[in-house]
């Protein structure tokens, strides 16, 4: 047990009782005390009040808010009118808490861990009574407070912010001016608590237990002895360090990383990380410094060990424990790599989805034969598949960096499929929209979609899509609009597909074949002078375009729509029937 004690509250019927004394009937006060609560309620749950059992006759009170961690803070005046302050901030939920009322005739304020957080101005007098202080429960209203209670303080007199600071962290000694009531809770055995303000308004304890108090010494101590965490930080079980014994003022200790199968700047950053404790906290969650790398490495281990505590604190038991590393790297046919642990059968659906994490899958067994694949790298994730030569896909898929094949690559995501020749697919999306996006497919050569629905390939808003060897596309979309980087140069053929180019002017000049496919171009200058088979095309050309189609010849089966200003001519043209007049 600790050198400090408090009160714990079971919730259900346990209160502190202490008889009404003129000098704990005020029309000027400050309401104090510490509290670490255990349960949000659907009803109020009193802390410290000062009024009829049923609830009424309010002078002062405390009341945790029903299904929040606020507080409302409360007094009835002369008049009969209920002067209420809720908070506007919660506090936290089994941590310590600092909370404080005062009222000085004409503001009415409340503090959260000494700080300001609501006021309101309110010239009145508070309805003194003869009802006893009741700390924890109200005789016929409400339900009980479940938690516990430190250092509870009453003052005939509205202390500033200043003051509230002052003295928080630290014991009284019962002679501060203005101190009519106060109660440390530091008795640790029987049913009563001393009023150690020297009016003797102590009180009697009903069912309240004793437990470890604010003010004792802090102890320490990881809160278990394995933790297992994923190589991206994603914690199964999050490494946690726990204070327990007392909570005053600020403490620290040394999170040591060492020994194990692990290595320090290949595996984690650091080998040591501070934990530090705010006054009243209880535990700490600490984020392990790993290195997230594309190894194919298995789980690794390393040692955890607690030491340098500070400010009093000590070291408690568990001071050691093991983290395993959990790699997330993996050769596509290892049962280990699938959740499951069964290796994706032939026609599998598929999707992979590692926000933010680097990942990496080899295939020592060849290209999987998959139904639907998706691909997404996503909040500056990275997903690489080296070896990944065909992909052939027989429904859909997303390829996205950021993340879907959708190729999506979404602020920050990299998708490095720069191992893949060709794709052949159903509707396959790809698709780099953000800032530092990236899909690499740079040895792509082949991109045809034998299925109803189209693919597409689309860049925006600082996207880039690497694709320095792709000549050939067969119902593939192009969307390029405004920022955004996408070589097109390598482009030879593109058929029976929807190209849409704004804001930008990529380059086009190898390319031959456009034959069935669709064109909506807005505010672009193209050279596309190579271009010859373009039957069956359909062009919407908007404001801003320029385009040089000086070699095409057979433009057989052609929609053009021509907005006002655009200007261009088929010198060359030999074969050619217009299905619908010029704009």
């Amino acid at each position: 047990m600790s050198n400090d004690y408090s009160l714990l509250f079971d919730g259900t019927d346990d209160y502190v009782s202490i008889p009404h004394s003129s000098n704990l009937s005020l029309t000027n006060f400050t309401i104090e005390t510490w509290v670490n609560p255990s349960q949000v309620k659907g009803d109020w749950q009193p802390l410290i009040t000062k009024e009829a059992s049923n609830g009424y006759q309010r002078n002062y009170g405390l009341f945790i808010v029903p299904n929040q961690m606020k507080v409302l803070a409360q007094f009835i005046d002369i008049y009969g009118v209920w002067q209420t302050i809720y908070s506007v901030s919660s506090f936290n939920l089994s941590q310590w808490n600092h909370i404080s009322m005062t009222y000085d005739g004409s503001t009415f304020s409340f503090y959260i861990n000494g700080i300001l957080d609501s006021i309101v101005n309110v010239v009145t007098t508070p309805l003194q009574n003869t009802e006893p202080v009741k700390i924890g429960k109200e005789i016929s209203a409400y339900t009980p407070f479940s938690g516990k209670m430190d250092e509870v303080r009453i003052w005939n007199k509205a202390r500033t912010q200043a003051e509230i600071q002052a003295d928080m962290n630290h014991q009284l000694t019962g002679t501060e001016t203005g101190l009519v009531g106060y109660w440390q809770f530091s008795e640790g055995t029987g049913n009563t608590v001393t009023d150690l303000s020297g009016h003797n308004n102590n009180g009697i304890i009903n069912g309240a237990t004793w437990t470890e108090g604010f003010f004792g010494s802090s102890v320490l101590s990881l809160s278990q002895p394995t933790y297992s965490i994923r190589e991206n930080g994603a914690a199964s079980v999050q490494v946690t360090v726990i204070r327990t014994g007392g909570f005053s003022g600020e403490v620290s200790a040394t999170l040591n990383l060492s020994g194990g199968t692990a290595t320090l700047s290949q595996d984690y950053s650091q080998s040591s990380v501070t934990v530090s404790f705010a006054s009243g906290e209880a535990q700490k969650i600490v984020t392990i410094p790993l290195i997230d790398d594309f190894d194919i490495e298995g789980d690794e281990t390393v040692n955890l060990s607690l030491s340098n505590p500070t400010t009093g604190a000590i070291i408690g038991e568990q001071s050691t424990a093991i983290l395993t590393i959990n790699d997330n790297d993996f050769d596509w046919y290892d049962p280990k790599a699938w959740s499951n642990g069964v290796v994706p059968a032939n026609g599998s659906q598929i999707g992979l989805n590692f926000p933010g994490e680097k990942i990496k899958y080899t295939f020592s067994q060849g290209n999987p034969s998959l139904n639907v694949f998706s691909l997404y790298a996503r909040d500056k994730g990275v997903l690489e598949l080296p070896g990944l030569t065909a992909y052939t896909i027989p429904y859909y898929s997303t390829i996205q960096a950021q993340g879907t094949l959708d190729v999506h690559g979404i602020e920050g995501g990299k998708l490095d499929l720069s191992g893949l020749e060709t794709i052949t697919s159903g509707a396959t999306v790809i698709y780099a929209d953000g800032n530092n996006s990236v899909v690499d497919l740079s040895n792509l050569t082949s991109w045809s979609d034998d299925q109803p629905e189209t693919s597409s390939l689309s860049v925006a808003n600082g996207g880039t899509i690497l694709v320095p060897k792709l000549t050939n596309l067969y119902n593939v979309d192009l969307n390029l609009k405004g920022t955004g980087t996408l070589d097109t140069s390598s482009f030879v053929t593109h058929k029976a597909s929807n190209i849409n180019i704004s804001n930008v002017n990529p380059n086009l000049s190898n390319l031959t074949d456009v034959t069935s496919s669709g064109l909506t171009l807005t505010n672009t200058t193209l050279d596309m002078s190579k271009v010859t088979e373009m039957s069956w095309t359909s062009w919407v050309l908007n404001q801003g375009t320029n385009l040089d189609l000086s070699q095409a010849n057979n433009i057989s089966y052609s929609n053009f729509w021509v907005r006002d200003g655009v200007k261009f001519n088929l010198p060359s043209a030999t074969s050619y029937t217009f299905r619908c007049p010029w704009d």
